[in-house]
């Protein structure tokens, strides 16, 4: 009923998050996604050797945990807008997503690349098992901490975050590898990265229910992105946040059942500010010191040149030619070769920034899957140009007179 989104399912995995997505909110760090424990088969022992360890979730946002996650998908996942988005990453001639009829009665798994690399698994595998561990309570080193007295499971101590979990064992049986997918790069924090993906068709209801009686559900929605602003960051921003009161304010069942809505959207925006606050910040202390050493390189090039075009200057002024005819000619110069570099420049500019933004690493780039068009306002563009030539003008107006008058 609501326009904003193009499709929804509910999920089995992360804890749900009842406030706001706000640095210093320590609900984040609760959090906890349903995390890998083992995988047993017995037509592949490599399984036993498979390391769920996952640092990099650890270093992509809030320090929740370093294990591998498994999201277990509600039907809706597997058509739709949902099945589309989540499809794309399938490699290709290792699977395809399947229809939920075809995942629940094959109990199907998705695996990203390199666990199914580690484990040397295939599409049409059979797993006897599947184990994963879900959060039964948690505490911070500011509450009374849980001890094995208090847990039927086992204690997970998280450092980084200061929380201490309570966690469980949950088994699966009898699954089948449908696909493997490539890995995304990492984005929200919200969400666990790349994770196993499952459906909870493959759960009995007994499970389901201890899953969502801890907190173990939410209901995914995709957005449809053609809604989104897209002529600023700010915009979006506010669209989103306006979007997300007016789904909380409303009252979707007869029970008056609390909806509280995290954007994932809005948080990702929010991280991409940060983040290139941080970049434009260190660019401006990079700045300041290229600006002083080329506006160095400019002068000292300018009069070497004049230095060295000596003869010429006093060749000209043998032969008639004034302070002001010599002080044009040089400007003229100045002012062709400036407009030359700075068009140069600005066209090289624009040409990197699809480069740069495409950078994963040290001299490494991914393709994107989106295009960029780089440009600046007619203001900005403008300035630079005018700052570019006027500077080239201001000190080509002031040197040519010493050289032109000593040669008189």
């Amino acid at each position: 009923s609501r326009p904003e989104f193009a499709d929804c399912s509910v999920i089995l995995g992360k804890k749900g998050i009842h406030s706001s997505f706000s640095f210093g909110n320590e609900n984040i760090l609760k959090g906890m996604p349903l995390v890998m424990n083992s995988v047993d088969t017995s037509a592949n022992p490599q399984w036993t050797e498979v390391s769920w360890d996952y640092p990099e979730a650890m270093e992509s946002g809030p320090p929740i945990t370093d294990q591998r996650a498994i999201t277990l998908l509600g039907p809706g996942a597997f058509d739709g807008v949902l099945a589309d988005r989540l499809s794309e990453n399938i490699i290709h001639e290792m699977g395809e997503w399947a229809s939920p009829e075809q995942m629940e009665a094959q109990r199907g798994v998705y695996l990203p690349s390199n666990i199914a690399s580690e484990a040397r698994a295939s599409v049409g595998d059979h797993l006897d098992n599947l184990t994963f561990l879900y959060t039964v309570d948690s505490s911070s080193w500011t509450e009374e901490s849980l001890d094995e007295d208090d847990c039927d499971g086992e204690i997970v101590v998280v450092i980084e975050s200061g929380f201490t979990h309570c966690m469980v064992q949950m088994r699966m049986e009898n699954l089948t590898v449908l696909g493997v997918y490539e890995p995304w790069p990492m984005g929200n924090p919200t969400l666990p990265a790349n994770p196993i993906f499952a459906s909870w068709t493959s759960l009995n209801v007994s499970q389901r229910n201890t899953l969502i009686g801890h907190d173990h559900v939410y209901l995914g929605m995709a957005l449809d992105r053609s809604q989104l602003p897209t002529e600023s960051t700010s915009e979006a921003e506010d669209w989103l946040e306006a979007l997300g009161r007016d789904v909380e304010s409303q009252n979707y069942t007869s029970e008056n059942i609390e909806f509280y809505y995290v954007d994932i959207v809005g948080g990702t925006i929010m991280f991409l500010n940060i983040f290139l606050g941080l970049i434009q910040a260190f660019d401006y202390i990079l700045m300041v010191p290229i600006v002083v050493l080329s506006i160095a390189v400019l002068v000292y090039g300018l009069v070497l040149s004049l230095e060295q075009r000596r003869r010429e200057i006093s060749i000209h002024r043998v032969i008639g030619a004034t302070s002001g005819g010599l002080s044009r000619m040089v400007l003229l110069e100045l002012a062709v070769m400036s407009s030359i570099a700075w068009l140069a420049g600005y066209l090289l500019a624009m040409a990197a920034v699809p480069v740069v933004l495409s950078s994963v690493g040290f001299m490494e780039f991914s393709a994107m899957k989106y295009s960029v068009d780089p440009r600046l306002g007619f203001v900005s563009t403008f300035f630079t140009m005018f700052a570019t030539l006027g500077l080239a003008l201001l000190f080509g107006r002031a040197c040519p007179r010493r050289p032109a008058g000593r040669h008189v």
